[in-house]
């Protein structure tokens, strides 16, 4: 069976994390064994930068943050490649949150950094799912703490309000440049979990066949118990 990569993305308080656990549960008990990884982060390299990118005290302009960015990204999509032999693959972040943080908010722009990931990133999700929340309702998830937030939760709610409005547009705008599909996560985790699921049966065909595959088996199952019976 094929393994996959999915990515999950969206404003800080949009439920990732939550999703993210979720999923690979989900994909794990469909015979899909899943490792997380972390965008930035994951690799030695990714985990530095990771470091720097999020320190507000180091003053950081925003196209040295999308090459950055994308720097960690590359070191990422190596080691996603490798994991793929034997696993599939779920990203907390993606390629859309540089598009929607530094591409759009901070004005590098999404053509700049679009043709910075191509060149240099060679590893993309099948699926890039991304949680559309109102910001007030991700906001009141976040640690109030001002001392505790990083460069990114430190800007202003309505920089935020910006970012959620970004977010739910790359869906549409990058629909044929990227596969972005929008999840309305104003809900449930459960209803939203559900949701992601049959986003990816819709829409990337080894995950598609692993739940027809695992459905089966549980029909076997179940004619075999009443059989015994």
């Amino acid at each position: 069976m094929d393994n996959v990569f999915i990515a999950i993305d969206g404003i800080d308080g949009c439920g990732k994390t939550t999703q993210v656990a979720m999923l690979k549960t989900f994909m794990d008990e469909i015979g899909l064994p899943t490792v997380t990884v972390y965008d930035p982060g994951t690799t030695p390299m990714g985990l530095s930068l990771r470091k720097i990118l999020l320190d507000k005290d180091i003053p950081l302009n925003a196209t040295a943050q999308a090459l950055l960015f994308t720097a960690s990204r590359a070191a990422l999509a190596a080691e996603v490649w490798d994991l793929m032999r034997t696993h599939s693959v779920i990203a907390d972040r993606w390629v859309t949150s540089t598009l929607a943080y530094q591409g759009s908010m901070l004005g590098v722009g999404i053509d700049r950094v679009l043709a910075a990931h191509n060149t240099f990133v060679h590893t993309d999700p099948a699926v890039i799912i991304v949680l559309d929340v109102p910001y007030e309702v991700a906001g009141a998830r976040l640690d109030t703490d001002e001392a505790k937030k990083d460069r990114f939760e430190s800007k202003s709610p309505g920089w935020h309000k910006g970012l959620a409005e970004v977010f739910r547009g790359l869906s549409r705008s990058l629909n044929r440049r990227l596969p972005v599909r929008r999840i309305n996560a104003d809900h449930n985790p459960d209803i939203v979990h559900r949701e992601i699921v049959m986003t990816l049966i819709a829409h990337c065909p080894p995950f598609a066949t692993a739940v027809a595959d695992r459905y089966m088996e549980q029909r076997a199952v179940e004619a075999n118990n009443k059989s015994i019976s």
